[in-house]
């Protein structure tokens, strides 16, 4: 509401073109600030930084970053070996409460409308991907240990990071960390995950342990 109300001052008060730029801009970057400041870091401060590529994709709204956030800071389930990191409740949350915005819109407009001609087509679409989404996230989880970490990819794929072999972690589509291995390949995880500070601490160690030039 607050954002909403200043786009509307800024919009509609008298002012001139140099005050509404400038205007824009100092309410671009406190919602950068926003965004950085909700991204999960380690315990030393370390955040991947933001790729060239996701940097020139859309971003969702500062409020969604909020919500992801929350209940980043329960404990993960511990292992023999290490421990299991989840998404984050506002994380899984997230896709079933699109799922269920857009049954109400469905709703609203009578199935007969939003599931009429080429419309249909959008409508399924829109429903099976969050339906997917929300799965993926449910059943999502990474296994962390002092060598690597082992986790399912969007195609329900195992993958292995060994962090001697780990190049780069870079921010990715704003939601993702991008893991980048030396011989190329790129492995991404949710941004959002409970103890994602313990996942980024080990990576940070060994990324300095083992500089790769």
């Amino acid at each position: 509401m607050f954002i909403d109300g200043l786009i509307g001052y800024l919009l509609f008060a008298p002012h001139s073109w140099i005050e509404i730029l400038l205007g824009f801009w100092a309410l671009y970057m406190v919602v950068q600030w926003g965004k950085r400041l909700l991204s999960p870091k380690s315990r030393s401060g370390f955040r991947p930084q933001r790729s060239v590529m996701g940097a020139m994709q859309p971003s969702a709204p500062l409020p969604i970053y909020a919500i992801a956030s929350l209940g980043s800071g329960k404990s993960p389930r511990s292992t023999v070996n290490g421990q299991v990191l989840k998404p984050t409740a506002g994380l899984v949350a997230l896709p079933y409460a699109g799922f269920a915005l857009m049954a109400y819109f469905t709703y609203q407009m009578g199935p007969e409308v939003a599931f009429a001609g080429s419309g249909a087509i959008l409508t399924t679409a829109c429903f099976l991907l969050a339906l997917s989404e929300a799965l993926y996230l449910t059943t999502f989880e990474l296994k962390l240990d002092a060598t690597g970490f082992d986790v399912r990819d969007r195609l329900y794929r195992t993958r292995r990071v060994d962090f001697k072999k780990l190049v780069q972690v870079t921010d990715d589509n704003h939601y993702l960390y991008k893991f980048t291995l030396e011989d190329g390949s790129k492995i991404r995880v949710p941004k959002y995950l409970v103890s994602m500070s313990a996942l980024l601490d080990s990576a940070e160690k060994n990324l300095k342990q083992y500089a790769h030039g």
